[in-house]
């Protein structure tokens, strides 16, 4: 592994200096980041203090390389009052005299090093765009990319000095990743929460809401802790709302007068209990929070939708509705067989044969089915499946 400097500004007076977050990921798996390593050696030797930075050329770099040639870190060159300019974070810290402010009396050079969590190129992206070189900044980029920039962005605080490139590139990438749960949704979330674009981070939001399981996992990106507990929380919400609307239809069904006869009733409770009994989510002995584990609100919808019920054919009397009727007495012998009321068996009958009484001479079609109740009300459970506001989170960043 070797080191590097860079001269994003050749008369800078800050050197920042950025581990690789790529080099120590790859030695200390396992463990937390830390400070990196002393930047390239700034023993200055001989001679006077002067008001002006030496010259990088005099300071010993050690610029030895592995086999697989990896950066350890980089060291960059940049002007202090361009950065506290375009830098929230950076005007802040100078201004209340924390150690980077302060001058190195060897070098003339003022010092920033930080965590081993950035991305070496992202970082010098996002210098380059700071003290205007745009002729160094990277035409196109990865969405990946584009997570380590809003990552150096966001710990910098300088959002809108970099918010034209970002608005560029945020037209050049494919939001297709959004519709599943993948470190690519999460990075959308990330970069859309950096940069305030409100109706991709809503987007985002929804399809996390929809499909996360209880444990997220963010991918290492350091996004808002608040944003995903309330991922999380507006997941159980809408999840328990939705088990609310089931309990009061088996409810309603239970005990509601209806206009329909009983036949109908109660083939409808029964198809609805034993389906959410097979799925595990009636609420019998206090299972049903277990059987929740590890299931997304989506995969319960669909396991919701795909309820069924039997069709049935009720006595004619007892419905309001006479269409398709089947009507017993206009049965006739056709040549291959007999009608209903006259067919004889040629055997002996048995005593113990059962005989039904009373049946109806004419049955109709009931159009009742447990598929319109339950779409009804999961039509009313997605109209409440909302993406994040990114406005509460603006604020709290006030």
């Amino acid at each position: 592994m070797f080191s590097q400097i860079i001269e994003i500004d050749s008369d800078g007076d800050l050197l920042i200096v950025v581990p690789s977050k790529l080099a120590w990921e790859t030695e200390n798996v396992g463990s937390s980041p830390k400070l990196a390593e002393e930047p390239p050696n700034l023993d200055a030797g001989n001679g006077s203090v002067t008001n002006r930075p030496r010259s990088l050329s005099s300071i010993d770099i050690d610029e030895t390389a592995d086999a697989a040639g990896d950066l350890l870190h980089a060291t960059f060159r940049v002007s202090m009052k361009h950065l506290t300019m375009a830098s929230e974070r950076a005007g802040k810290m100078f201004q209340l005299g924390f150690s980077e402010s302060e001058q190195d009396e060897s070098t003339g050079y003022r010092k920033w090093t930080f965590d081993a969590i950035f991305d070496i190129e992202a970082f010098k992206t996002v210098l380059f765009i700071i003290h205007g070189r745009t002729k160094s900044v990277p035409e196109h980029i990865t969405l990946q990319m584009l997570a380590e920039i809003s990552a150096v962005v966001d710990d910098l605080q300088c959002a809108d000095a970099v918010w034209f490139c970002a608005k560029k590139w945020l037209r050049e990438l494919d939001t297709s990743p959004m519709e599943d749960l993948s470190k690519e949704l999460f990075e959308w979330i990330f970069i859309a929460s950096v940069f305030h674009e409100s109706e991709i981070f809503e987007r985002a939001t929804h399809t996390a809401v929809l499909n996360t399981t209880g444990s997220i996992d963010d991918y290492g990106l350091p996004i808002l802790r608040k944003i995903m507990d309330d991922i999380e929380q507006d997941r159980q919400d809408l999840l328990q709302y939705l088990l609310s609307k089931l309990d009061a239809k088996v409810a309603e069904l239970l005990t509601a007068p209806r206009d329909c006869p009983n036949a109908c009733t109660e083939m409808l409770l029964g198809a609805l209990v034993r389906q959410m009994n097979s799925i595990g989510i009636l609420n019998v002995s206090g299972n049903r929070d277990v059987a929740l584990v590890g299931r997304s609100l989506n995969s319960i919808i669909e396991e919701i939708s795909s309820f069924q019920s039997s069709t049935i054919f009720v006595d004619c009397n007892s419905s309001q509705d006479h269409f398709d009727i089947w009507d017993r007495r206009n049965e006739r012998s056709n040549g291959y067989g007999h009608d209903w009321a006259s067919r004889k068996s040629n055997k002996k009958q048995s005593t113990n044969k059962f005989v039904p009484r009373n049946l109806p001479q004419s049955l109709v079609y009931h159009d009742c089915s447990l598929k319109t109740h339950i779409e009804a009300m999961l039509q009313e459970v997605r109209f409440r499946i909302r993406g994040l506001s990114l406005k509460r989170y603006v604020e709290l960043e006030r």
